[in-house]
């Protein structure tokens, strides 16, 4: 992660529902449920509508959805506030992150897209995130070199990921 963070054009990514958008907007704030706001760190369409997709709107029962970009050089996170998402199963997972902080101003939140998840393109574009030829991509390869530094009862250890019957698993490493 600290790789990732020192790079000046890092951007961390949240799907949310468009209702929850509209709040973010009247509150100033993307608030925190419990401490944790969920990140992804690709830009990748279809990462982010299979996130949506498969997550977000799943949870929320809502159709629409908004992607929000934040950009490092606003926000200036810390290594030490990433854990990774160990709730997420699916193949996209090597790139969720979850973030440990209680809000970000809206002033450091950009808006990127409004998409319908009953849009076709959306549904087609989610898909390519659940197929075999993306375990093979870059990016995906990529994703799985992030490692967190986490703090569990005072002793810090790194968190990893590998592939396994096609699905990303954690191994750690103290």
């Amino acid at each position: 992660m600290r790789k990732f963070l020192s790079d000046v054009d890092a951007v961390f990514y949240h799907v949310t529902p468009l209702s929850k958008w509209n709040l973010i907007q009247e509150s100033g704030s993307l608030l925190a449920s419990d401490n944790k706001i969920f990140l992804s760190r690709s830009s990748d369409k279809s990462v982010l509508y299979s996130i949506a997709l498969t997550q977000v709107l799943e949870l929320d029962g809502e159709k629409a959805f908004v992607v929000l970009a934040l950009p490092q050089s606003l926000n200036q996170f810390r290594d030490d506030e990433f854990a990774a998402d160990f709730q997420a199963t699916e193949p996209t997972m090597p790139f969720h992150s979850v973030l440990n902080r209680d809000a970000i101003l809206l002033e450091n939140v950009k808006f990127v897209e409004e998409c319908n998840g009953d849009d076709p393109e959306v549904i087609k574009l989610a898909s390519k995130a659940d197929g075999p030829l993306f375990l093979e991509t870059a990016g995906f390869k990529e994703a799985l070199e992030v490692e967190y530094m986490q703090k569990n009862n005072k002793l810090f250890y790194h968190v990893s990921m590998e592939v396994k019957e096609r699905r990303p698993i954690f191994t750690k490493a103290y």
